[in-house]
């Protein structure tokens, strides 16, 4: 029996190799939205089934079942689902693993769009969704939740990189027989596995880090075979299938993640450390910053690196912070993040314009707050842009 790979080596191989006569060094793209019914397909096919089978598109694909297994094989997962987005993949596996009465904590400070959809949609349903100041296991204590429930917590938090303690909130789920969902987006499989932490499900935007080139808007989410089947259950009926040409692009994104993801923190070690030693920035939060709260964290859940994504604010508040990015000539102003190149955004007018300044204050995304999602230049050319509007902006 082949020994386990190392995960620089599953990036390139976890998929497996090309099983068509031709026995092409790079899997094929099945661009084919239906498929002809044989004697191997047609039993799936009459009971209404299809996950195993190829029979239609928005079931499965054979592009997708070699991303699917490479996904897996990243996170030490027994069963992996690729979906059109990250939102996709996050929304229906908090629908298909809760029902109308069941509670869902999150924490406030997360992901805008996340938050939006807890309160706006999926509290529509029937869920009792509740947007904690944290995830630490004495907040959700003094939440008081009982009943079946979901945990949704980020690796690392978006845009303040806060490190939530995976073990411990595992732990707490299972005590209350509840489910913790990890958003290992800003991490990677690269830089750790929440399902060896205890996570019964992780979710990525696999258009940030897994796919590494801002080109392809997918999702993914992995875990158990039971309740990775479940949720294609849900997804499926949903339209949330991704195309076979995004799941090929993808596939080849992640060949690269590794090196990408060495690159990635490296820079970004280097650049929070270069920031907060500049007087225009009052606060830099970076989880390898020894500053930051959950430094100790970050270490031990963290030992490849401490992730691309660091946050600063400007003295001067959002005004000044306009400026610095209008006078950056390398890094780019744009939503989003994961990719080769840097960009810079500011929270209030991306991730969480949806909330007023008062609750984004609360979050701690005050005047000034960007944040910065470093790429793979060198590093020395993003420190002097970064300088250079420093010193451009100021007024």
């Amino acid at each position: 029996m082949p020994r386990k790979l190392r995960p620089e080596s599953q990036c390139v191989h976890g998929g497996g190799r090309d099983a068509s006569p031709y026995h092409a060094v790079v899997p094929p793209i099945y661009q084919s939205a239906t498929f002809r019914l044989e004697q191997d397909n047609r039993p799936e096919a009459t009971q209404g089934k299809g996950r195993h089978s190829v029979i239609y598109s928005r079931y499965t694909n054979p592009t997708l079942w070699h991303l699917e297994e490479q996904l897996a094989a990243l996170e030490g997962a027994e069963s992996a689902l690729a979906l059109s987005s990250g939102m996709a993949a996050l929304a229906s596996t908090v629908m298909a693993l809760s029902r109308p009465g069941d509670w869902v904590a999150a924490s406030k400070g997360g992901y805008g769009t996340t938050s939006h959809w807890l309160q706006h949609h999926a509290a529509a349903t029937g869920r009792e969704v509740h947007l904690l100041p944290n995830l630490e296991v004495e907040t959700l204590d003094a939440a008081g939740l009982n009943g079946a429930g979901l945990v949704l917590a980020e690796s690392i938090g978006n845009p303040l990189t806060q490190v939530n303690d995976l073990p411990a909130l595992a732990q707490w789920a299972r005590a209350k027989e509840a489910k913790l969902i990890v958003d290992a987006t800003f991490a990677s499989p690269v830089l750790h596995k929440p399902l060896e932490l205890g996570a019964d499900l992780v979710v990525h935007s696999a258009s940030k880090y897994l796919n590494g080139h801002s080109d392809v808007i997918a999702g993914c989410v992995a875990g158990s075979k039971a309740l990775i089947d479940t949720v294609w259950d849900f997804a499926r009926v949903q339209g949330c299938c991704l195309d076979p040409h995004a799941a090929w692009l993808l596939q080849r994104g992640i060949r690269s993640l590794s090196l990408r993801m060495e690159r990635i923190c490296s820079n970004s070690q280097r650049l929070a450390e270069f920031l907060e030693r500049q007087d225009e920035v009052s606060s830099v939060a970076y989880p390898g910053l020894a500053s930051h709260p959950h430094h100790a964290r970050a270490a031990a859940l963290l030992p490849k690196g401490a992730g691309g994504i660091l946050s600063f604010h400007l003295s001067g508040g959002d005004r000044r912070a306009g400026l610095f990015c209008r006078h950056l000539q390398w890094i780019q102003e744009a939503t989003s993040l994961g990719g080769v190149e840097s960009l810079i955004s500011a929270p209030w007018n991306t991730s969480h314009a949806g909330f007023e300044t008062e609750e984004r204050q609360a979050m701690g995304i005050g005047p000034g707050c960007l944040r910065l999602a470093v790429g793979i230049e060198h590093v020395e050319d993003l420190e002097q842009d970064l300088q250079q509007a420093l010193q451009a902006s100021a007024y």
